[in-house]
Parts: C-alpha cells; structure tokens; sequence
C-alpha cells in the first residue's frame, strides 16, 4: 500500500479516528541489540539498515500529516520508560510491567 493509500485512509469519514497516532521509531543499534535479547531472532530482513530507515522515513513523513500524531524514539529507552510516555499523552493510569 502507498503512503497516497494511507492518506485516503486518514481521511475517510466513515472509518472511526482515534484521539492520539502514535509512532514508535529507533535507531538500527537500538534494534540489533534488542533482537540479541529475544527468545528467538527476527531474521536479518528484520534489523536491516535500509529497511530501518526506511520504515522511519515512512513513518515521519505519514505523521507530519495526520492531525493528533506524535513520535517517539525509542532508541535506548526500556518498554517501562516508552510506557510512561505513552501513558502521559493518553493520559491514562501509569502502566505496570505485568500489563506490558
């Protein structure tokens, strides 16, 4: 799907909009030395340098045109610490580890 078929997507008055778009991005680092620490490796298509930037391009660009969007770099931060964040902006109850 194009970003143009996004756009549509973004747009269209019959679908419901959320209040708040949240984008997660992250440095190629961030994403290799996390995938060490999973129980089974995404494969090197995965945490490919181009697809990375790439994916990060996509998603800057997408929200610079929806209303309501934030990014967050994730790169070097802990689940709880992005949590907290996230939690912030929607305000709503910090969250726990066991809800992540």
């Amino acid at each position: 799907m194009q970003c143009g078929q996004y756009e549509k997507l973004f747009k269209d008055s019959t679908l419901l909009q959320p209040d708040e778009y949240i984008f997660l991005y992250t440095n190629n680092d961030s994403i290799v030395q996390r995938n060490k620490t999973r129980g089974k490796e995404l494969s090197k298509l995965w945490i490919d340098t181009s697809f990375t930037d790439y994916q990060n391009e996509f998603y800057e660009t997408v929200s610079k045109k929806i209303p309501n969007s934030r990014r967050i770099s994730t790169a070097g931060k802990d689940k709880i610490y992005v949590s907290k964040i996230i939690a912030q902006i929607l305000n709503v109850q910090e969250l726990t580890d066991r809800n992540i």
